[in-house]
């Protein structure tokens, strides 16, 4: 019927025509594509996706990056231990009205009376969904919610830190997790360098990989000291930025 099908291994959903603009485009590495894959899979039986593990490997990213194939838009959340049970409930319902994909960051910093309630609110969106229903009773509200049913949840965690929560066992059954490791930096350096038009990528990601490795393993540990994805991906636009004005 016209609709434009991606298909994800053998999940398929309907592009969705959202206008996101020419946004830039993760690079894909294997981490990537698994996470892809669990993601699709989880949506496709109607559950949420939670890709887990530490700063800086691209859980959000990774989130955004599939809606942005799909079409749909994507709110991220930051949680913090403020948040009540009805500040989720007003984004869940805005959420499902609105046809949007919602990811909530840090989401294990929720305090765990909130996040017992949060799992009702879930798994009443989630039944709502699978029975295919229009209209549909989200907890606590009287009135009947219109509900989209491209919309879907994702939740981003960093276990092991200091003030988080280890979610409750209701709300760990109605996600389904992702483990993400560090990714393989070199192939990022590289598809970023001939991306901003570098010429000898093969052998410039190679030195620049070495050279933080060498770094990270040989210098003591200082505070200002940061060798992760996200400093590597700021002096590779600066690297785009200074080859374009010298050419």
């Amino acid at each position: 019927d016209g609709a434009t099908v991606v298909s994800v291994t053998d999940v398929d959903f309907n592009y969705q025509y959202e206008y996101l603009g020419a946004k830039e485009r993760l690079v894909i590495t294997p981490l990537t594509d698994k996470c892809y894959i669990t993601l699709a899979q989880a949506l496709g039986m109607y559950f949420g996706g939670a890709p887990a593990g530490p700063a800086g490997t691209g859980k959000t990213e990774t989130t955004k990056d599939l809606g942005n194939t799909l079409g749909i838009f994507v709110v991220v959340t930051n949680c913090t231990d403020q948040m009540k049970y009805t500040d989720c409930a007003k984004i869940f319902k805005g959420l499902c009205q609105g046809g949007l994909w919602g990811c909530f960051d840090e989401f294990n910093r929720i305090t765990l009376p909130v996040l017992s309630v949060v799992a009702q609110q879930v798994l009443a969106i989630q039944n709502a969904k699978k029975q295919g229903v229009e209209l549909f009773q989200f907890p606590g509200d009287p009135q009947n919610i219109s509900l989209q049913p491209v919309c879907a949840f994702f939740i981003t965690m960093n276990p092991g830190y200091a003030g988080r929560q280890e979610l409750p066992e209701n709300l760990k059954a109605l996600f389904r997790g992702v483990a993400m490791m560090v990714p393989d930096f070199q192939i990022i350096k590289k598809v970023k360098m001939c991306s901003v038009g570098y010429k000898d990528f093969d052998l410039l990601s190679a030195k620049f990989f070495s050279l933080y490795a060498t770094c990270k393993e040989q210098l003591s540990n200082q505070r200002h000291y940061d060798w992760g994805l996200r400093n590597i991906l700021s002096v590779l636009r600066t690297m785009g930025t200074t080859k374009r004005e010298n050419e």
